[in-house]
């Protein structure tokens, strides 16, 4: 048997240099002359070539294949605590499974409670299952253990070599309170000095570009999203093939255009597939399952097909000669705001779906109005608290409408159980709609009065008149208010969408006052 310490230190050194190949030799050394491990110097020499081979897995998007490596890894070696936070952290929680995570970062702690990396893991655990006490409090233990640590606290960080970093979060927040001058300035501040994350600082800076319309800067920096350091959501669609991303090229050409991010910006933008079926190009769209039909519809000359089999992969996929992923298209286009793309509604629902829903529809209640109160609340500290800042109870909603006579619930979620005891919420969709039930029922409506979600975006791109309630945050999709421009009560991206912004956070009472006063009006004219 080979000396399996030297090995290791061996291989150790190679993979800290980058020579991952030469590491990935010696480990398998290793696993050759550890099966079964006879020995407990045996048992974490075939432990630690087993977490290299997961991490390098992991580092190909390969969660699966890394996931079988960890547990092989802790089978060898049940010690190695700092391994079962990585596995957590690196593994676990990117393939959503919190709850596993959190069980194997609780098995670490027990076995080495000073260990400031698994408090550390801990916290992001629970932030991201959205208990905030359980958060703070392993963050305050990691500050106990290390004190001094730049990443223990970032109120501490000005007088470090971290002291970017600290810039990057104070723009963040000046974003979220509506300063977006303010929050470029800092951004600009963050990366002039070298914070950690450079992708994810111009990321987020794009954020504020669109949202006070400098959309040329803002698409050209939303580009970074394929950089951003531990974030698989917005790396993977950039990274996805081998072919280049499609950025302007001339055709004859097969161009793969695929979703990423959320159902929202996926309806806004299909408004561009037609223009590049124009130029001449051999467009597909791969997209998710509960939009096929109403894409398949809405946009003749595009082949659109299902997510690959084995997504992020390309498995099932027809071979094309580019790649772009949906939110490229506005950069690759140049587009301004005063230049969005739009001929008309452009999402057709399915007519025999229209004339089912028509006839549920209850006859003799003057205008039929669709409500959406909710954008959903999704899992997470960040999500979750955004995911509320965007809505409201359906009870603050009705005073928008003239409910008494009956309204039409749009709502899907947890929430859509907030209708069920209310007189007149007639509630037709089925428990799983899928976008084309959706559509079809908008078709059937006068108005729509929602919150900032998928079902604006629909109704909008179906040329439906919309109220939309917008609370304080920005986005390319309606912007944020500012003195004298266009955009302040009307979307460029939808002629139908009326937008009522909010004036102080978190209060939506003036919103639906406005919206109430305008819908009463048109009514009466």
């Amino acid at each position: 048997m080979s000396d399996l310490r030297a090995l290791c230190e061996h291989a150790q050194q190679h993979a800290a240099e980058g020579k991952g190949y030469l590491a990935a030799m010696l480990y398998r050394i290793v696993l050759k002359d550890t099966d079964p491990p006879p020995t407990a110097v045996a048992r974490v020499a075939r432990g630690e070539a087993c977490f290299f081979f997961g991490r390098e897995a992991a580092l190909k998007h390969r969660l699966g294949t890394a996931s079988d490596w960890y547990r092989d890894g802790l089978i060898a070696d049940p010690f190695a605590s700092n391994a079962r936070a990585d596995y957590a952290m690196r593994i676990l929680r990117k393939q959503g499974n919190v709850v596993a995570a959190r069980a194997q970062v609780m098995h670490g702690i027990k076995l080495t409670p000073e260990c400031p990396d698994l408090w550390r893991a801990l916290g992001v655990v629970e932030q991201e299952a959205g208990d905030a006490a359980a958060c703070i409090a392993a963050y305050d233990k990691r500050l106990e253990l290390e004190p001094d640590h730049p990443d223990a606290l970032l109120d501490r960080v000005t007088p470090t070599e971290r002291a970017p970093d600290a810039w990057h979060c104070y723009a963040m927040i000046a974003y979220r309170e509506g300063r977006h001058e303010e929050a470029i300035e800092l951004y600009d501040m963050a990366l002039a000095r070298g914070c950690h994350n450079p992708a994810g600082a111009r990321w987020n800076r794009s954020l504020a570009l669109h949202s006070i319309g400098r959309w040329r800067e803002g698409w050209a920096e939303h580009e970074q999203r394929g950089e951003v350091l531990d974030s698989p959501g917005m790396t993977t669609p950039t990274k996805r093939f081998t072919v280049p991303i499609w950025g302007g090229e001339s055709p004859p050409a097969r161009i793969h255009v695929h979703a990423e991010q959320g159902m929202g910006d996926n309806l806004c933008l299909a408004r561009y597939l037609p223009l590049l079926v124009e130029r001449g190009f051999d467009v597909r769209l791969e997209t998710h399952d509960d939009l096929i039909g109403l894409m398949e519809r809405s946009l003749p000359g595009v082949r659109v097909m299902p997510r690959a089999l084995d997504y992020p992969g390309d498995l099932g996929l027809p071979a094309f000669d580019y790649h772009i992923p949906m939110l490229s298209l506005p950069h690759v286009f140049g587009t301004e705001v005063e230049t969005v793309p739009w001929r008309g509604p452009y999402l057709v629902p399915d007519p025999a779906l229209v004339a089912e829903y028509r006839a549920k529809l209850p006859r003799g209640t003057g205008r039929q109005i669709g409500v959406c109160w909710s954008s959903g609340i999704r899992p997470g500290i960040f999500m979750s608290r955004y995911g509320r800042a965007k809505s409201m109870r359906l009870n603050d909603m009705l005073g928008a409408i003239d409910w008494p006579r009956g309204f039409v619930s749009l709502q899907v979620g947890p929430e859509r159980a907030e209708g069920g005891g209310i007189v007149g919420c007639n509630d037709l969709l089925p428990p799983k709609p899928t976008w084309d039930d959706t559509a079809a029922l908008i078709a059937c409506l006068d108005t729509v009065v929602t919150v900032d979600t998928a079902v604006a975006h629909l109704a909008g791109a179906m040329g439906k008149d919309v109220r939309l309630a917008m609370g304080m945050h920005g986005s390319f999709h309606w912007l944020a208010p500012r003195p004298g421009v266009s955009w302040n009560d009307r979307s460029p991206w939808y002629p139908s969408v009326r937008v009522y912004r909010q004036t102080v956070p978190g209060e939506w009472g003036d919103v639906v006052a406005r919206i109430a006063g305008d819908l009463r009006m048109k009514e009466a004219a």
